[in-house]
Formats: structure tokens, C-alpha cells, sequence
């Protein structure tokens, strides 16, 4: 599975899936590699709970401007900047520093490399 960077909207933390697929639509890809995304997905989504003390998993498939098949995996909080509201159309993505950007990926890998 391909992986894009983590993003960090303040105290909100996401991340976004892209499978390497033609298709664009979840349900028009093979049932089989269909299976392996949604697992992926749900690692993803443990490891992301787990890491950032999740009070809340938003999990989508929204894709009406790139048009790509991938996942958006985002960790909420009850108190983040739009909780309950979506994050849509919110201001203030921010990136992650170097460092912390790259210890995220490493602990991501190391967890699934042990699935």
C-alpha cells in the first residue's frame, strides 16, 4: 500500500491512504485487493487511535477534487479546533516538523511491519 505524509491540522492529526489502483472508487477495485486496502485501513486507524489517544476515528473516502482513489484517516479529539464539526473547509493545516514527521512514519512502519 502507498502512503502519502502526514498532515497536522492543529490538535488534529491525519492521514490519508492512496493504494496504487487505476480505480477510484473503493468498490469498483478487485474484492481481493479491496480486502487487503480495508485492512490496511483498519491498522492504520488502530495504530493512529493508539499513538494520538484518539476520542474519535473519521474514516472517508472522499475524493471529489482529486480524482484518485485514497482514504482519509483522521484521529479526533473532543476538544480539537472543529470537533464535532468536519475539518472541511477549516483553517490552519499546518505540516509537521521534519523530525516528528519522520518518527511518526518509522513508528507506523515498525507497527505494521509486526502485523
Amino acid at each position: 500500500m502507498n502512503f502519502s505524509l502526514p498532515i497536522r491540522i492543529p490538535l488534529l492529526m491525519a492521514r490519508i491512504l492512496v493504494p496504487k489502483t487505476q480505480d477510484i472508487e473503493l468498490f469498483a477495485c478487485d474484492p481481493v485487493f479491496k480486502q487487503r486496502i480495508r485492512q490496511t485501513v483498519d491498522d492504520v486507524a488502530v495504530f493512529l487511535q493508539d499513538y494520538f489517544h484518539a476520542d474519535k476515528m473519521n474514516i472517508a473516502t472522499l475524493g471529489n477534487v482529486v480524482k484518485q482513489l485514497h482514504i482519509h484517516i483522521i484521529v479526533r479529539h473532543h476538544d480539537d479546533f472543529a470537533y464535532p464539526d468536519p475539518i472541511w473547509g477549516k483553517a490552519g493545516f499546518k505540516a509537521y516538523e521534519e523530525k516528528e514527521k519522520q518518527a511518526i512514519i518509522q513508528s507506523l512502519k515498525d507497527y505494521l511491519a509486526n502485523r
